[in-house]
């Protein structure tokens, strides 16, 4: 089902990244698996602005303003993916 490249690369990039490892590292990408990395993505871009905030530019600020809302629409889209389908977000 996998390949061994596929397979490495999942390794490595679980590696140096906690959404790859919390939402399954192995695991296909499912819609399922896509809506966990989103609100992983989500979590991370809040925690880097909080960082920001104490000692960041405005600059900074800006662009993980930009980067959290544009991850905010895909987090809407992906609910909205879910309830079309009658599943629920933790499924």
């Amino acid at each position: 089902m996998y390949g061994i490249p596929y397979v490495i690369y999942r390794k490595i990039r679980s590696l140096s990244d906690v959404c790859t490892k919390k939402c399954g590292t192995y695991e296909l990408n499912t819609a399922r698996r896509q809506h966990c990395m989103i609100k992983c993505k989500i979590t991370k871009i809040q925690a880097e602005l909080a960082a920001a905030k104490k000692n960041g530019s405005a600059h900074d600020l800006a662009k993980l303003r930009l980067k959290l809302s544009k991850a905010q629409i895909e987090l809407k889209k992906s609910v909205h993916s879910f309830k079309s389908r009658g599943a629920s977000e933790n499924n």
